[in-house]
C-alpha cells in the first residue's frame, strides 16, 4: 500500500507505518471505537490495541470513558511537534554514548548502527541465526514496550528463541508484560526476574557470546551492535551480578 504524504511525515518523526495509519484514522474520525479506527486504518483490531497503547505512551492518543463505553481519540496534532523535540533531545543526550562506542572501533571490534524498526528486526534476526544451543542470552528490558512495536514480529521472535535451547535470563521491568513472562517462563524457556518498581527503562540490551546489542525503546529506535569479546564478557559478568542481587 502506497504511503500518503501525511504518513511519511509521521514516519519521519519516529512513528511506525501502522502507528501513522492508525493516528491519521483516529484524527479524521474523532472519538470513536477501536473497531472503527482499525477498520478505517485497515489494521487488524487485535494489532490496533497494541498500537494504540504505543501511541498513548508517546502522548498522542487518549482514551475517553463515556458511561460504560471506551472511545479512543487522537491528541491535538501540535503534540507531534513536542514528540519531534523530545526525539531531538533524547538524541542529544545519547550522543556522548555513541561517541564512546565509536571509539571502540578497530581491528578487534566492530560497531554497527541501525535506525528504525526494520534495522532492529535485522539485528535480532541475525542473533537468532548466530546463537547455538547452550549459548547464553541475557537481556534487560521493558518487555511491554519491546513487544508493543510490532506484536506480530515480537511474537514470532519469542517463539523462535524459545525453540533454541538457550540459557535465556531476562531482567524485566515490573509491569503486566514482565509478569506475564515470569508466569510463562517455562513455556518460553526463559528465566525471569523483575526489576525494582523505581526502574523506568528507555533502552534495552541483549548480551550473547561475542556481541552486545543496545536499542532504544522509544523513537527513533536506534540500535547499536558491538562485536567485541571483552565488552560482551564484561557485560555478561555485570548482568550476572545484578541477577544474583535480585531475589
Amino acid at each position: 500500500m502506497k504511503k500518503s504524504l501525511l504518513e511519511e511525515n509521521l514516519i519521519d518523526i519516529g512513528l511506525s507505518e501502522n502507528e501513522a495509519r492508525l493516528y491519521i484514522a483516529a484524527l479524521s474520525l474523532g472519538p470513536t471505537t477501536i473497531e472503527r479506527i482499525a477498520k478505517t486504518a485497515d489494521i487488524k483490531r487485535t494489532s490496533a490495541y497494541y498500537i494504540i497503547e504505543s501511541l498513548k505512551n508517546k502522548g498522542i492518543m487518549n482514551i475517553q470513558v463515556q458511561g460504560f463505553k471506551k472511545k479512543y481519540a487522537a491528541e491535538d496534532p501540535h503534540k507531534l511537534e513536542m514528540l519531534l523535540e523530545e526525539r531531538r533531545e533524547r538524541f542529544r543526550k545519547a550522543l556522548p554514548q555513541f561517541k564512546a562506542l565509536y571509539n571502540l572501533k578497530g581491528t578487534e571490534s566492530i560497531v554497527r548502527y541501525y535506525e528504525g524498526l526494520e534495522g532492529m528486526k535485522t539485528v535480532y534476526n541475525e542473533l537468532l541465526q548466530e546463537v547455538r544451543p547452550g549459548d547464553y542470552w541475557f537481556a534487560i528490558s521493558d518487555a511491554k514496550l519491546w513487544q508493543s512495536f510490532e506484536p506480530e514480529y515480537t511474537n514470532y521472535f519469542l517463539k523462535q528463541r524459545s525453540k533454541m535451547r538457550l540459557s535465556t535470563k531476562l531482567l524485566l521491568q515490573d509491569n503486566e508484560t514482565g509478569r506475564w513472562h515470569m508466569q510463562f517462563a517455562r513455556n518460553l524457556n526463559e528465566e525471569v526476574k523483575l526489576l525494582p518498581h523505581t526502574i523506568a527503562l528507555e533502552s534495552s540490551y541483549a548480551i550473547v557470546p561475542g556481541k552486545l546489542v543496545i536499542h532504544q525503546l522509544t523513537p527513533p529506535f536506534l540500535t547499536i551492535v558491538i562485536e567485541n569479546d571483552q565488552v560482551s564478557n564484561m557485560q555478561r559478568q555485570l548482568f550476572e551480578i545484578m541477577w544474583d542481587a535480585l531475589s
